[in-house]
């Protein structure tokens, strides 16, 4: 029998955190796992996750809550967009 690590073997990728982005209406989205803020205005927030740039574009957009684990931007929600990690 194989031991655990051999088992695992190759799943690294599998295990580590990935962002997660969820919309609840137009006003509010979730950023779960993301890296760091890029870009901060009112109209846009661009936003480091792990595969890539997540830019939210809207009116009257602000960070109501932020830790290590997670984002809320509240606001009047146009678009959310990916940009390709570099």
């Amino acid at each position: 029998m194989k031991n655990w690590k051999e088992h695992l073997s190759g799943t690294e990728e599998v295990l580590k955190p990935r962002t997660l982005i969820e919309i609840y209406g137009p006003d509010r989205l979730l950023v779960e796992q993301h890296r760091g803020i890029v870009s901060y205005s009112p109209e846009r927030i661009r936003i480091a996750a792990t595969f890539g740039i997540v830019c939210v574009e809207g009116e009257q957009l602000r960070l109501c809550c932020m830790s290590r684990q997670q984002l809320v931007i509240r606001g009047g929600l146009r678009a959310v967009c990916v940009e390709a990690a570099c």
